[in-house]
This record gives structure tokens, sequence and C-alpha cells, in this order.
């Protein structure tokens, strides 16, 4: 597991992942730059990390800090 900060998750799945900022995008059915603008927010929203996750074959989850149990797991937007 990766730990990363808020500003840098979008960056970080595009760096692991195997698509292009501009493939993520039309893979999420959003404009051509909708992955290159969320890279540049300091504090993306949820949705907008669970939407690019989604993309790139990940969920965002909520971890239980002492039973490392998946409580959720946050559905990307329609």
């Amino acid at each position: 597991m990766k730990r990363v900060e808020q500003a840098d998750i979008v960056c970080a799945m595009v760096e692991d992942g195997t698509m292009t900022r501009r493939e993520a995008s039309a893979a999420a059915n959003r404009n051509p730059t909708y992955v290159s603008n969320a890279q540049r927010k300091r504090e993306p929203s949820i949705g907008t990390v669970a939407l690019i996750a989604n993309v790139y074959g990940l969920d965002v989850a909520l971890i239980d800090r002492e039973t490392n149990e998946t409580c959720y797991i946050i559905e990307p937007p329609k």
C-alpha cells in the first residue's frame, strides 16, 4: 500500500497506471483535459478521485486503522 497526500493522488494514479491522462478522461466520459485539470487541483473532491480511480481499475476505500478492515468503498459519480 502506498500513502499519498490528497494533492498528489491523481498524479500517483496516472504515474502508476497504464493510461494517459487523455485516455483516462475519455474512459471516464469526460472532456479530454479532465484528468489533467484534476491533477492541478490542490484538493480534488472525493468524487473526482473515485471517478479517476475507477477508470484505472481502483476503488477508493475507508479502512479501519485498528482492524485493517475495509468499511466503505466510495462509488464514483455516474
